[in-house]
C-alpha cells in the first residue's frame, strides 16, 4: 500500500473498526483520510471522541453504518427505514460512483489499481431480531456487489465485501458480558477492533433480550 491513497468512512471512535482500518493502512504506508458523523455516535451509549485535497484515491473502504436496536417489525416506520438505506446503502453506493469517476478504461498492460470495500454484517448467516432496517439496508449493499464488480472491472477498480464479525466496538456492557452469549459465537471469532483492546470473553451484543451478531 506504500504511496498509494485510501479513503475510509465511519472513523468516529478509537474503540471502532473504521480506526482500526485506518491505523492498519497507515502501517502499511498508505497515505489515509477518514470521515465520521459525530452526531450518531454522540446518540449512542458509548459516546463518541474529540472530532478532529487527497489528490487521487486509489482505495476506498466504506465501513459507516447506522445502527442499533431498530425495535421489532410491528414498530417499524418509514422514518427509521428511510434513514438506515440512506447511510448504510445509498450513501455507499454514491461514494463508489464518485470513486469511480476518477477512472477511465485502462491499457492492456495496466494493471487494475482501483478498491473498492464494502464492510457489511450477519445478516445473511442468521436471523437479527429486533433489527430489521439495519439488515436490510446492510443486505441491500451484499445484492449489489457483483453488479459493481461487473461495472467497474473496465475501469479497473475491485470491489469487494467484508464482513468482519463479531468487534467489540464499545457496545458491550457489564450488562451484557454475564448473558451467556459467548456460546453462540465460534471460539476465536470474537474480537475487539484494536489488539490492545482484546477481551477474554466472547459475549455478543443482545438487541430486544436476544444475543445476535453485529459488526
Amino acid at each position: 500500500m506504500q504511496g498509494r491513497n485510501a479513503v475510509i468512512t465511519g472513523v468516529g471512535r478509537r474503540a471502532g473498526i473504521g480506526y482500526a482500518v485506518a491505523k492498519e493502512f497507515i502501517r502499511r504506508g498508505a497515505s489515509v483520510f477518514v470521515t465520521h458523523y459525530e452526531q450518531h455516535d454522540r446518540e449512542q451509549p458509548w459516546g463518541s471522541d474529540p472530532a478532529g485535497s487527497a489528490g487521487e484515491i486509489q482505495i476506498l473502504v466504506c465501513n459507516h453504518a447506522q445502527s442499533g436496536c431498530d425495535g421489532p417489525l410491528t414498530e417499524m416506520d418509514e422514518t427509521r427505514l428511510d434513514r438506515r438505506f440512506a447511510v448504510n446503502t445509498r450513501a455507499a453506493i454514491l461514494l463508489a460512483r464518485e470513486f469511480a469517476k476518477q477512472y477511465r478504461q485502462p491499457s492492456r498492460d495496466e494493471e487494475p489499481k482501483g478498491r473498492v470495500v464494502f464492510l457489511t454484517s450477519g445478516h445473511n448467516l442468521g436471523p437479527m431480531p429486533g433489527e430489521v432496517a439495519y439488515a436490510a439496508s446492510k443486505g441491500a449493499i451484499v445484492g449489489v456487489i457483483m453488479t459493481l464488480s461487473e461495472e467497474l472491472a473496465p475501469r479497473g477498480i475491485t470491489v469487494n465485501a467484508v464482513n468482519p464479525g463479531p468487534v467489540d466496538t464499545g457496545y458491550v456492557d457489564e450488562k451484557l458480558r454475564p448473558t451467556g452469549a459467548a456460546q453462540a459465537v465460534p471460539v476465536g471469532a470474537y474480537r475487539a477492533a484494536s489488539p490492545a483492546d482484546r477481551p477474554t470473553r466472547d459475549p455478543r451484543p443482545v438487541c430486544d433480550g436476544r444475543p445476535r451478531a453485529h459488526t
